[in-house]
């Protein structure tokens, strides 16, 4: 790793073995990385390493704009969304001041990042930003993610790009058995004005989850 990036690298290094001892100190660093889930215990050790982090990433962030920084800082940035996915400071720090080409590439390798934390959050906010292939990358997400929080903020924002396109990904996960992607499939259903027949809408209306249950009664029932 280049000292340019240093201080970005030093405060994630310090972020990640805190989480670690307070998982115990059994975990592995890169296992905890892959893996991460958040209790986000607020102690004056915890908000200093967060402060650290944000301070880094803004370091790092004037790198890339003044065209001294490179991938490996970016993939550092994407490594702190990823810690800091509960509060995302971070992603919007970097969403918010990176130079659109520099950003481009932050949301591109985002989608691909072997950190699941930091795909969905790529993938539920590039809707907003013109990136190459960005129909297709939601496309694969959607049928090849192994994560479906991931997969659900992809049917997510191909809803929102394009609704009649969301139909086909849509339809088959009515019966998802997680009750969150059941139901980003009845509101991209919903958004596409998409109709269903009878049954299936009542057994939507019925269904285990009150959330989906709710969702479903603005489906359009398709006429016999």
């Amino acid at each position: 790793m280049s000292d340019t990036h240093k201080d970005l690298q030093q405060a994630l290094e310090q972020f990640w073995s805190y989480m670690a001892r307070r998982q115990g100190g059994t975990v592995l660093v890169e296992e905890l990385k892959l893996n991460f889930w958040d209790d986000d215990h607020d102690t004056m050790e915890r908000r200093r390493y967060r402060s650290d982090l944000h301070r880094a990433t803004i370091s790092e962030i004037e790198k890339q704009n003044g065209g001294w920084g490179d991938v490996s800082g970016i993939d550092l940035l994407l490594e702190a969304i990823t810690a800091d996915y509960l509060h995302e400071d971070v992603l919007y720090e970097c969403l918010e001041t990176l130079k659109p080409a520099r950003r481009t590439i932050l949301l591109e390798r985002g989608l691909l990042s072997p950190l699941y934390h930091t795909r969905y959050l790529a993938a539920e906010h590039v809707a907003h930003y013109v990136i190459p292939h960005r129909t297709e990358l939601m496309e694969f997400l959607i049928c090849h993610d192994d994560h479906k929080l991931v997969s659900r903020y992809a049917l997510n924002t191909l809803s929102d790009l394009h609704p009649a396109k969301a139909v086909e990904y849509a339809l088959p996960r009515l019966t998802d058995e997680d009750a969150y992607m059941r139901l980003a499939s009845v509101l991209a259903l919903q958004a596409a004005g998409y109709s269903l027949p009878a049954e299936l809408v009542a057994a939507l209306r019925t269904d285990s989850n009150e959330y989906v249950r709710e969702a479903a009664t603005e489906l359009v029932v398709a006429k016999q």
